[in-house]
């Protein structure tokens, strides 16, 4: 594993030194955790130290070495003893970040395809209003036909020839799509 973190990502570090076991465990999970949401995919030095102050024998990097081996830190994917002897450094698991904060553009042909695709869209739609408009009309003009029919050739009082409520709020909602 390559314990540097690139250019554009340092490597982010969990310092454990002067903790006691139970504090350095519970700061190391807490941590891991945390970067796992924050920043998946990153690298993380862990610095136990080598235990030289230690009254014994080092007591962090045992314990940390120990719960990688153990997989008790469920998001390190991998991990490695640093050549110092006093510090691991881990994967965390997830998506690497984004070196990028935007996204690639387009290739002309991607770009090109996006725009015939939209004006496919917007032909598809145009032509199901103008079939639903044509479709109204022509239930409109079948309406004042009977109409007339049954009234004989005298003139349909204007109250009669309006239109129903319903094809009034059909056509204005046509007329709101296409202004849109």
């Amino acid at each position: 594993m390559d314990s540097r973190a690139g250019p554009d990502q340092p490597l982010r570090e969990i310092d454990l030194h002067e903790h006691t076991s139970v504090e350095a465990r519970s700061r190391l999970v807490g941590a891991i955790e945390a970067l796992h949401v924050s920043s998946p995919g990153c690298s993380v030095r862990i610095i136990t130290g080598r235990g030289l102050r230690s009254p014994e024998a080092a007591v962090l990097a045992p314990m940390v070495e120990a719960l990688l081996n153990k997989g008790a830190l469920r998001h390190v994917t991998r991990w490695e003893k640093a050549p110092d002897g006093g510090s691991f450094v881990v994967a965390i698991s997830g998506r690497a970040p984004s070196t990028s904060r935007s996204k690639p553009k387009p290739t002309e042909a991607e770009e090109r395809t996006r725009l015939n695709r939209l004006q496919l869209e917007r032909a598809k739609r145009t032509a199901e209003r103008d079939a639903a408009a044509e479709a109204d009309e022509a239930a409109e003009r079948l309406r004042l036909e009977l109409l007339r029919k049954d009234y004989g050739v005298r003139e349909l009082p204007a109250w009669l020839c309006a239109p129903p409520e319903a094809l009034v709020l059909r056509r204005a909602a046509r007329t709101r799509d296409e202004a849109e």
